[in-house]
């Protein structure tokens, strides 16, 4: 146990464990219920399964793809989707967990896939930026057709700057982190925006920097705000909760977050440490 925060209005943060790899670059990683999470491998060539002491239960070998895993998500049934580092192909790529083989899922060029998201209901949510066109959200089905766009509020009116990350909510709705706008915008099922949570109500030393995003089972939505060293919570209609953690608690350069249907909390850092955290609000 690494350290607790207990504040005036009840919330409490547990450190429960710190990990350290061997990678010499921050893992991407996806929690699951029983202080267990998938990451990135050393030398990212393909995915292990860890315990909150940092124990491997099983590894994925995806060096056919040669280069190193970028990012990833995971469904139920333990396939992998995910996108590689070097990305000159702009392809994502699906790991078909029965079969032991990876195929292709898509082709983005000109877009990378900055994140990677299983939804609820097993859709495949992307955050697309490219150097030559606007950023977008793209749904797909697990069968790698696309179900949804979301690019432009209007003709030739982009959403986004620089979508980074995504996730969903129980009621269908869609969260994207924005680095460069910066905020957070919370769609419909429909695609519809609902609203963008700006941060405009922190107090901050530097500018907003909204850099991975997750939400727990109570759709409470928690924003990592990258340059900041700061965790944040807003709700499903975007109206801000409460500060979750900060520096003093042991951020020191976080870089993304992923919580468990348990409602445990994985954050990697820079210098290959991730923390496993339990809160309560």
């Amino acid at each position: 146990m690494a350290s607790n925060k207990d504040t005036s209005t009840g919330r409490k943060v547990k450190i429960l464990s710190k990990i350290k790899t061997d990678s010499d670059n921050t893992p991407c990683i996806k929690a699951l219920p029983n202080h267990r999470c998938w990451m990135t491998s050393t030398g990212r060539k393909g995915l292990v399964l860890i315990d909150k002491a940092g124990t491997q239960q099983r590894e994925i070998d995806l060096s056919e793809c040669y280069n190193e895993v970028f990012n990833f998500d995971m469904d139920k049934e333990e396939n992998a989707y995910f996108q590689t580092m070097e990305t000159m192909d702009h392809n994502l790529y699906k790991y078909d967990n029965a079969e032991g083989e990876i195929e292709d899922f898509d082709e983005i060029w000109p877009f990378d896939a900055w994140g990677i998201h299983v939804t609820k209901d097993g859709g495949i949510l992307t955050a697309q930026n490219s150097e030559e066109e606007d950023g977008k959200c793209v749904l797909y089905t697990s069968g790698g057709e696309e179900s949804m766009v979301i690019q432009y509020k209007g003709e030739n009116d982009p959403y986004f700057d620089y979508p980074i990350d995504v996730t969903d909510l129980n009621t269908g709705d869609i969260c994207v982190a924005d680095l460069y706008k910066p905020g957070v915008f919370i769609f419909d099922k429909e695609g519809e925006l609902k609203t963008l949570y700006s941060g405009s109500n922190l107090n901050l030393l530097k500018n907003y920097h909204p850099h991975s995003v997750a939400c727990d089972s109570s759709d409470n939505i928690f924003i990592l705000d990258k340059e900041n060293k700061r965790i944040d919570i807003i709700d499903k209609d975007g109206v801000y909760v409460c500060e979750l953690m900060t520096e003093c608690d042991g951020l020191m350069d976080p870089d993304s977050i992923s919580i468990a249907e348990d409602g445990v909390m994985w954050v990697t850092q820079y210098k290959n440490e991730t923390l496993v955290i339990e809160y309560i609000l």
